[in-house]
């Protein structure tokens, strides 16, 4: 997980988006390889190039780029099943050709990189997006529905329908994210997925990278901690609380911690 780590602990770093997106696989799996995923990319703009997209610039370039990403290689979004882990593994999601918006787009972001083309990520709430520039064509693209084409006023509306929020007085909504942003949202992602199904030694992996990205987020701490209560990691779960307190020693949850801290040591003491 080198690239992935270096980037949650850089912000700005310009390491790839795809090592990285392709390493959080090993939360699943400690052998996965890599290099195969990434050869498929590559394999895949050798493809189009040989159908002269080189040539194709604007709306034509993503007429042409969207033709081989949805129709011939038959990426979709996947309605039927959407929490699960595998939508949010990009090596999944390129074997399954249907993931989540954010993982897709990560997949087309990286296909048009291949061919010199510029793709942004969109971190919308609720909803991942791509913005294509490439000329003076500059538009909003929903990877999850097929690529359509969207309006600033399309999201705003598709924003109050899935959030119940109005976002139109918040354009920064809309602003393009970087590689550390995509990838702390979809370890989001992986967060509420492995939580609900009690999936806590996973989940402490995932807890692990955010601190990473994150090594103030005292609430965070108290999340590892009591996974690792789960996992019957007493002292480690010591550890976790204790920084809690340090970090937030006049917090609401005080009188929680200071329980969680004192069974956690029992727990500790009866297994010496």
């Amino acid at each position: 997980m080198e690239t992935l780590t270096h980037i949650l602990q850089h912000p700005g770093s310009r390491d790839g988006l795809d090592r990285a997106t392709l390493e959080l696989a090993q939360l699943e799996d400690d052998g996965f390889e890599v290099a195969p995923y990434l050869c498929q990319l590559d394999q895949w703009a050798s493809d189009l190039r040989q159908g002269a997209i080189d040539r194709l610039r604007g709306y034509t370039f993503v007429l042409e780029f969207q033709r081989f990403f949805f129709d011939e290689l038959g990426f979709h979004g996947n309605r039927e099943d959407y929490f699960n882990p595998a939508n949010s593994f990009l090596n999944q999601v390129m074997d399954r050709r249907t993931g989540i918006p954010i993982t897709l787009s990560v997949a087309y972001i990286e296909l048009a990189r291949r061919l010199g083309r510029e793709v942004q990520g969109v971190g919308f709430p609720g909803h991942f997006l791509v913005k294509v520039v490439d000329g003076d064509f500059s538009e909003l693209v929903d990877v999850f529905n097929c690529g359509r084409i969207l309006s600033e006023t399309d999201c705003f509306e598709m924003g109050v329908q899935m959030t119940g929020i109005d976002y139109s007085s918040r354009p920064e909504v809309l602003w393009p994210v970087d590689s550390r942003t995509i990838l702390i949202r979809m370890l989001n992602n992986l967060r509420g997925i492995y939580i609900n199904r009690k999936a806590n030694r996973k989940l402490l992996g995932v807890l692990d990278l955010l601190l990473l990205a994150d090594p103030g987020n005292a609430e965070e701490y108290f999340t590892r901690a009591m996974t690792k209560m789960n996992l019957h990691l007493y002292v480690s779960a010591e550890r976790d609380l204790l920084h809690f307190l340090q970090l937030m020693p006049e917090s609401d949850l005080k009188e929680e911690v200071t329980r969680h801290l004192e069974l956690a040591r029992v727990m500790r003491s009866q297994m010496n």
